[in-house]
């Protein structure tokens, strides 16, 4: 009811605050921060490193529209680290194209989480292309999702194209390349 408001990143097991108001003079409009530090004195703003997983994977991608199955494709997909933390990804499908006519790029920003072992990572972008046919079908909201493991990729690509009245779903699997492999 006194307008204060509450976030809190991480549910702490026990939260003690205390405010001295000898010196803490607030007028209406005015605000101040509480910052809740575990007990290495960490604030919560650093983000759990994971294993890198940047790099280019090469593997099968098959596009499936309304449930029906294209040919599966050879392609390599692009995973870089965006900025300092290995948590934050942007995954890039180059020259990506369905029903025979080139789209775009997809770039999609994504967070990785890891657990026994395996990366999981997960984004959502609405994406706007410029090729003839990309500008054609408007904003494609589009979302990703996978997994790495020992270097081995598998990844589920869905987009929502409202122009058409379909869902377009993407699959792929694929290795990590080592640096020296071409990537045709």
């Amino acid at each position: 009811e006194d307008g204060t408001v509450y976030q809190l990143k991480y549910q702490p097991a026990k939260l003690d605050i205390e405010l001295k108001y000898d010196d803490l003079i607030l007028e209406e409009g005015d605000s101040f921060c509480v910052r809740v530090y575990d007990d290495n004195g960490k604030n919560g703003d650093d983000q759990t490193e994971v294993t890198d997983i940047s790099g280019s994977y090469k593997g099968n991608l098959v596009v499936s529209m309304d449930g029906s199955a294209a040919d599966p494709v050879s392609q390599v997909i692009s995973i870089a680290k965006s900025g300092d933390q290995t948590s934050q990804v942007i995954l890039s499908l180059k020259k990506f194209s369905f029903a025979g006519r080139l789209v775009g790029d997809i770039e999609v920003p994504c967070t990785v989480e890891e657990k026994d072992g395996v990366q999981s990572f997960s984004g959502q972008k609405d994406l706007k292309f410029t090729t003839e046919y990309g500008q054609m079908l408007g904003t494609l909201p589009t979302s990703v999702s996978g997994t790495v493991r020992d270097g081995k990729v598998s990844m589920k690509i869905g987009v929502t194209v409202a122009a058409l009245g379909q869902t377009v779903d993407v699959a792929f699997e694929g290795d990590k390349m080592s640096g020296n492999e071409s990537g045709e």
